[in-house]
């Protein structure tokens, strides 16, 4: 009798030992579970916030430069890094060329953000898209593209909110008129590149009526030929220049 008892008790023993063990693998697989979805998730959720702030800001820096006349505007970035980077130029078949410039803000992580061209770009895992495109306008036979130009020594990072200042230097607008009106960007990167030929496909869709419109695209230079179906065509580039300023310098 005692032997049965002893070997009952061992195998209650045991059987407890293994749904403890049982219970403790449910609960690891569980927080494992949790670690792969739930705390990226809620990290996503705080870094997507993160990144609506910059577009916030950075948006409000396109929209209110394109209104400046001669005074200085100041703006706050969310914490991170800013810097200027020159991409390549925009010329036409006429000879003018305006230097392409871009405002890069990074808020950590693999994304990054920034303003070229009068829009807003974002860019994931090294592939860019716009968030706000340039303004290409056509109307009155005319094409109008504004572009600005970002100069100064804008590299900065800080865990704090950034303090940026805007001063426009120069405004120059330059006319040119056709019968056909092409515009050539060529950069130093595949995804500047890539931008402008979205941005000159977009365009063709938004004037399709008004536009014929060709496009090509050599590597990193993307040309476009527009020509209005109605006669003469002509472009005003309006190239506004500003000086930027961040953290101490402001």
């Amino acid at each position: 009798m005692s032997s049965v008892l002893n070997k009952t008790s061992l195998d209650s023993a045991t059987s407890s030992v293994v749904a403890l063990v049982m219970i403790l693998g449910v609960l690891a697989v569980c927080a494992g579970v949790w670690a792969l979805i739930v705390v990226p998730e809620e990290i996503r959720t705080e870094y997507e916030i993160e990144a609506s702030s910059a577009v916030s800001a950075l948006s409000d820096i396109t929209l209110m430069s394109e209104k400046m006349d001669d005074s200085t505007v100041y703006f706050a970035l969310p914490a991170g890094t800013i810097r200027l980077e020159n991409c390549g130029e925009v010329y036409t078949e006429f000879g003018e060329t305006v230097p392409l410039t871009t405002l890069v803000y990074s808020p950590g992580g693999k994304s990054s953000f920034g303003i070229m061209a009068g829009g807003v770009w974002r860019m994931d895992f090294g592939n860019a898209a716009w968030i706000l495109y340039p303004r290409i306008i056509f109307e009155d036979e005319t094409l109008r593209f504004n572009l600005p130009v970002f100069s100064g020594n804008a590299a900065y990072g800080s865990s704090n909110p950034i303090p940026i200042g805007i001063e426009i230097k120069e405004h120059n607008s330059h006319t040119i008129s056709g019968d056909s009106i092409r515009i050539s960007v060529t950069t130093d990167e595949e995804w500047a590149a890539d931008l402008f030929e979205t941005l000159f496909t977009e365009t063709r869709y938004s004037y399709e009526n008004l536009l014929n419109t060709d496009i090509s695209q050599n590597g990193n230079r993307v040309t476009a030929e527009f020509s209005s179906k109605s006669g003469k065509t002509s472009l005003e580039l309006d190239e506004k220049r500003y000086m930027i300023y961040t953290g101490d310098k402001i």
